[in-house]
């Protein structure tokens, strides 16, 4: 038998309760719990409200509150379902960490620098601040689209929960905490700040990943809602 809308309206409740407020992760949670339901539902001398505890209690443990505390940071928490989409988009990130680190230790294992005269050493100065204010005022705008979303996704979230690493680390090249191309008698310092402006920007484009899946998203529920 199909649900009625209050009954569905109790599987969004409760979802609710145990912190689903991302709209498509709630939404396909419902649409596999309703269908769970109907099909118990249709055994004799069963009634919504059994079937419905007893669905919930297959689903409990995928809605209780999780940490990743090394790959995401103990005060990061929430569904299990909701962290494990996290730390998935949070590892392939991680991966390319790893990459462009171990490709820097590569460098400094060979004791290689590349020497630049002031001309064009300036000269890349400009450009490379240039492309990180270009970047973070993209994900400044990106932010601000957002406060005019009323659909909330896991994509949505992530994207926010990255405005204060984001703004710290732009501040902090900006003020030469991490200096764009340092003097050439500082070698360390030119190569390891270089691939911190680099993550920086790799942090972002993958920032406006999130930002991208998001509205596809709400795109993609916008028209199933009006079919």
């Amino acid at each position: 038998m199909r649900l009625t809308t209050s009954q569905i309206a109790k599987i969004d409740e409760t979802l609710m309760v145990n912190g689903i407020i991302y709209d498509d992760l709630k939404l396909e949670l419902i649409d596999h719990i309703a269908s769970e339901i109907e099909a118990e539902i249709k055994e004799p001398d069963l009634d919504f409200e059994t079937v419905f505890t007893k669905v919930f209690e297959r689903w409990k443990k995928h809605l209780m509150p999780t940490t990743y505390g090394f790959w995401l940071g103990y005060m990061h928490s929430g569904p299990k379902i909701y962290m494990d989409r996290v730390l998935k988009f949070t590892k392939s990130e991680y991966k390319w960490v790893a990459i462009l680190i171990a490709f820097v230790l590569i460098i400094k294992l060979f004791n290689y620098d590349v020497y630049l005269n002031d001309e064009y050493s300036n000269i890349l100065r400009i450009i490379i601040r240039v492309v990180v204010i270009g970047f973070f005022t993209t994900f400044v705008c990106g932010r601000l689209f957002l406060l005019k979303s009323e659909f909330i996704t896991t994509y949505s979230e992530m994207y926010k929960k990255r405005t204060y690493l984001t703004v710290l680390y732009f501040v902090m090249i900006m003020v030469g905490e991490y200096p764009v191309l340092p003097v050439n008698d500082n070698k360390e310092g030119t190569l390891f700040s270089l691939l911190f402006i680099i993550l920086f920007v790799v942090y972002i484009i993958n920032a406006l990943r999130l930002l991208l899946i998001h509205y596809k998203t709400e795109k993609q529920f916008e028209r199933n809602f009006l079919i």
